[in-house]
């Protein structure tokens, strides 16, 4: 998300044409009449983790990127561009959630929201995706399965259950410089 804690980042609110454009780009979700999505505030306690591993390593960008909506008065994680000392400005979309059997399932954005709860924050900008989407790759979890790693792991070891043929690679698609 942030290349390093000694940047100084600045968030300018994002068009949601933007940030739409860009999560279609993810083809699971390119289908409009197939897939629908809308930003929307939520309860960080209605949402599911699919992943069981938060990396300690990557919290210290996320809480620089909290601090940074904070001190632009933007609502957390809505979609914003954001811009560096060192980097050119890049979209950064809300976390991806997905419905599934009135589940919301945290597809994207893990660390984001776990650090946003772990600091008390209550709700959340977010993207809600329903319709026609795939069945889950892994089983969804409770917010306690959810511990911190120093370490780097396999995917096989973040989800229960994994079906890595229906994984969906949204950094390849979302995480782009702009």
């Amino acid at each position: 998300m942030l290349e390093s804690c000694d940047d100084a980042v600045q968030l300018r609110a994002a068009a949601w044409a933007d940030v739409e454009r860009r999560i279609r780009c993810v083809p699971e979700y390119a289908d409009e009449n197939r897939v629908q999505l809308a930003e929307e505030v939520v309860a960080l306690t209605s949402l599911h983790p699919l992943c069981r591993l938060a990396r300690s390593y990557r919290l210290v960008a996320v809480t620089q990127l909290i601090a940074a909506y904070d001190a632009a008065g933007l609502p957390l994680f809505s979609g914003v561009w954001l811009t560096s000392d060192i980097e050119p400005a890049r979209l950064i979309s809300p976390p991806v959630i997905e419905e599934h059997t009135g589940r919301l399932v945290i597809i994207d954005g893990l660390h984001r929201l776990f650090e946003a709860a772990r600091t008390g924050r209550r709700s959340v900008s977010v993207v809600v995706l329903r319709g026609g989407l795939q069945r889950l790759p892994a089983d969804t979890l409770r917010w306690e399965e959810v511990s911190l790693t120093d370490h780097k792991t396999s995917r096989d070891a973040k989800f229960r259950n994994l079906d890595d043929s229906v994984f969906r690679p949204i950094h390849k698609y979302i995480d782009l410089r702009s």
